[in-house]
């Protein structure tokens, strides 16, 4: 099911569901202090990183140094989950934390953070007009799963293995470093296998 509007005569209008899909041999990769970022979604279009005028953005990093600091970003909530390796973030005034594979913190963009250790991250920035979160998935050869697609954005990165999405009755295939998007989503499911051990990480922004 679409989303419903009204038009100025009062007749309904659908939104339809839109999928993009972006494989990794095509996507950016750029130079930061720490070492290198690849954007994967910036809404709304014509957004920039730099400018700090977007309502959410979605990205991972390799962290290559031994020690960083992050950009700040005031007024935007930020989530951040290790992917490969591990960091130990620090937040100046607030708190210290250790994150291992999979696991994931939540904090604000105003806040004074560094980072020590090296690993590969994905990134959620969200100015106060969107929320977001991210969940990452571990399947087994052969497994299948079900996710409800009823948030304004779902998004889904594929890191290990290979996965198959059905979205209303089509089939996409995400290998590592693959990103789907799915706009306008509705309240049915996208079905997801694999044939070989996989992960991918889901992200949900209501906006």
């Amino acid at each position: 099911m679409s989303l419903i509007y009204l038009n100025k005569n009062n007749f309904p209008t659908f939104t339809p569901m839109k999928i993009t899909t972006f494989y990794g041999n095509t996507q950016e990769q750029k130079s930061w202090s720490g070492g290198t970022t690849t954007e994967l979604f910036i809404y709304p279009d014509g957004a920039t990183y730099a400018e700090q005028n977007f309502d959410f953005r979605i990205s991972t990093a390799d962290v290559i140094a031994a020690t960083s600091n992050f950009t700040a970003f005031p007024g935007y909530h930020r989530r951040l989950m290790v992917l490969r390796g591990s960091v130990e973030l620090t937040h100046k005034g607030q708190y210290t934390k250790t994150l291992n594979e999979l696991e994931q913190d939540a904090f604000s963009g105003d806040w004074e953070t560094s980072a020590v250790g090296r690993c590969m991250d994905f990134n959620l920035i969200c100015s106060p007009k969107a929320k977001g979160k991210i969940k990452a998935h571990q399947l087994d050869k052969g497994a299948r799963l079900e996710v409800k697609r009823d948030d304004s954005f779902l998004f889904f990165y594929c890191v290990i293995g290979s996965i198959e999405l059905i979205v209303a009755g089509k089939t996409y295939s995400l290998g590592s470093t693959d990103f789907l998007i799915i706009r306008e989503p509705d309240d049915e499911v996208v079905e997801i296998y694999t044939q070989v051990p996989s992960l991918f990480v889901e992200t949900r922004v209501n906006y």
